[in-house]
C-alpha cells in the first residue's frame, strides 16, 4: 500500500550517516523516509498503520465470503502470514458495518420499524389509559398508586411503572429519526460485545477444542454477521418483501453451518445440529440485550 518516499543520506533523530540508502537507522532504529508528505498520503498511512492490510485484505475477504470457514481453519492450522490478523478484520467490518448502518436513509413508511414504533407506543398508550381509568375521585388506584389530578404523572408508584411511564412519554415525544438511532447504537454496541458469548456456545458444543479457536471462529462469524446486517439494511430501502428478510436470515445461518464443517470436520447431521442450537442460543440473547438496551436507551432520552 504504502508509495515510495524519498530517503536522507543522514538520519534526522541522531545524524548518524547511512552506510547506503537503508530503510531504517542502524544506530537508532528511526525509519529514514521523508516526513514532509501530503494529505492524501498521510490518510492513507494512518490507515495503513492501524490496519496493516497490503493486499491480505482482499484474499482475506475473497475467502470469507467465497469459501465458509476457510480463513478460520486456514488461521487455526498456522497459515497465517497471507491473511488479516481476526481481531483487525473484525474492527475494520465493524467499523463499515457502523458507518453504513449510520448513513444509510431510511424511507421509515415502507419499513417494519414504523410499525414497531406505532405499536409500542400505543400498547403504553393502552396501558396507560387502563390505568387512568382505575383512579378513584380520591386520585388514588387500587393498587395505592396516587396520581396528580388527571395527568399521567405518577406519585409513590413502584419503579417499574415509573419506568414504563418514562418511555412511553419519551416515544410520544420522539422522532422516529432519533428512535431509529437508538435502536442503531443499542444493536451496534450488543453486536460487538457478543462475540465472546458465540465463542463460549462453540466452545461448549465443541468442547475438545481450545476456547481461543472458539474465538477465532466467532471473529469471522462476526465478521459475515456485519457484512450480512449492511446488505440486509441497504435491502430494504428497495424491497418489503419477507422474504428478503428470510434470505438473509437462512443464508447466514446456512453460512455459519458450512463454516463449522469445514473448522471441525463433525458429520453434517452433527455440526446442522450443533450449529442449529448455537444460532438458537445465541439469537435469543442478542434479542433479549438489545430490547433491553433498547429500553434503556429509550428511558435515558
Amino acid at each position: 500500500m504504502s508509495r515510495t518516499r524519498k530517503k536522507y543520506a543522514n538520519c534526522l533523530n541522531c545524524n548518524y550517516r547511512f552506510l547506503e540508502v537503508n530503510s531504517f537507522c542502524a544506530k537508532c532504529g528511526q525509519k529514514n523516509q521523508d516526513i514532509k508528505i501530503s494529505a492524501p498520503h498521510f490518510i492513507e498511512e494512518f490507515l495503513e498503520g492501524i490496519f496493516h492490510f497490503d493486499n491480505n485484505l482482499w484474499k482475506t475477504l475473497k475467502y470469507l465470503f467465497a469459501s465458509p470457514g476457510k480463513i478460520t481453519k486456514d488461521y487455526l492450522d498456522g497459515k497465517r502470514s497471507s491473511l488479516v490478523p481476526p481481531i483487525r478484520l473484525f474492527i475494520f467490518l465493524g467499523l463499515i458495518y457502523y458507518i453504513a448502518l449510520t448513513f444509510t436513509k431510511i424511507d421509515y413508511s415502507k419499513t417494519e420499524f414504523d410499525f414497531q414504533n406505532r405499536y409500542f407506543s400505543l400498547n403504553f398508550r393502552e396501558k396507560d389509559s387502563a390505568v387512568e381509568s382505575k383512579i378513584s375521585n380520591t386520585g388514588i388506584n387500587k393498587n395505592g398508586v396516587k396520581f396528580k389530578g388527571k395527568s399521567t404523572v405518577i406519585e409513590n408508584a413502584p419503579f417499574f411503572i415509573k419506568v414504563k411511564q418514562k418511555i412511553s412519554e419519551n416515544l410520544k415525544k420522539s422522532s422516529k429519526q432519533q428512535i431509529y438511532s437508538v435502536f442503531i447504537k443499542s444493536f451496534t454496541y450488543v453486536f460487538y460485545l457478543l462475540f465472546p458469548v458465540l465463542a463460549f456456545f462453540i466452545k461448549v458444543f465443541f468442547w475438545k477444542r481450545f476456547y481461543s479457536e472458539s474465538i477465532i471462529t466467532s471473529l469471522h462469524t462476526h465478521c459475515i454477521l456485519f457484512l450480512g446486517i449492511v446488505v440486509f439494511n441497504v435491502g430494504v430501502l428497495f424491497t418489503e418483501s419477507y422474504w428478503f428478510d428470510f434470505f438473509i436470515y437462512f443464508g447466514l445461518n446456512i453460512y455459519f453451518i458450512i463454516s463449522l464443517k469445514t473448522i471441525y470436520q463433525n458429520s453434517w447431521g452433527l455440526t446442522i445440529l450443533k450449529g442449529s442450537m448455537i444460532s438458537v442460543f445465541y439469537m435469543t440473547i442478542l434479542v433479549f440485550l438489545t430490547l433491553f438496551s433498547i429500553l434503556w436507551s429509550v428511558y435515558s432520552l
